[in-house]
């Protein structure tokens, strides 16, 4: 982990070559916050995230930032009513992604509750602000034992306005996820 929170910050050419990050909050494989109209190039991650709030590959909570050329590779796990993403967990106030990938696998047990989403690139975005993710792909599996809270790239988009006027938006330009790798029912 480089860092627990970066905001206003700009990240370029570092990463995490392997290791086990666990937490109850905020986990990212490379930075668990990204705030503040940070700019991260070039960052990776291969370390292997665990989460019960928001966990992801690369980024845990990505917030009013910018992310190129990036990726992660370990797995993400979580538990209870978090938001896990194999690159992103929690997205909000607009973001740009580009030219940028996940293959980890991203598996979600909500222990009995109801909630929490899953998704093999980003688990939620919350429709504050813009979002632009251009020529990225996921090809990890999704796997939870929640039926409808799991979809392939992006777990959730939710409007918090819930009146259908939401002027924001989320737009998805060359990227892709593979349908096939989402599975319901923890073993």
């Amino acid at each position: 982990l480089l860092a627990g929170s970066a905001v206003t910050t700009t990240i370029k050419n570092i990463g995490v070559k392997s290791g086990n990050l666990t937490g109850t909050e905020i986990v990212g494989g490379l930075v668990g916050q990204l705030s503040g109209r940070s700019k991260m190039t070039n960052g990776y991650s291969n370390a292997t995230v665990s989460s019960s709030k928001s966990g992801g590959g690369l980024v845990g909570y990505l917030n009013n930032s910018t992310i190129k050329t990036s990726y992660s590779t370990g797995s993400v796990t979580g538990t209870g009513y978090g938001d896990l993403g194999g690159f992103i967990g929690l997205a909000d106030s607009g973001a740009t992604i580009e030219n940028s990938y996940s293959i980890g696998d991203v598996t979600h047990d909500t222990n009995g509750l109801i909630g929490g989403t899953a998704g093999s690139f980003i688990g939620q975005i919350i429709l504050l602000g813009n979002y632009q993710i251009t020529n990225s792909y996921s090809s990890g599996k999704v796997i939870s034992n929640q039926e409808g809270f799991t979809v392939g790239f992006i777990g959730k988009i939710q409007d918090p306005y819930g009146s259908g006027t939401n002027p924001d938006k989320v737009t998805v330009t060359n990227s892709y996820f593979l349908k096939d790798n989402q599975t319901h029912g923890i073993k």
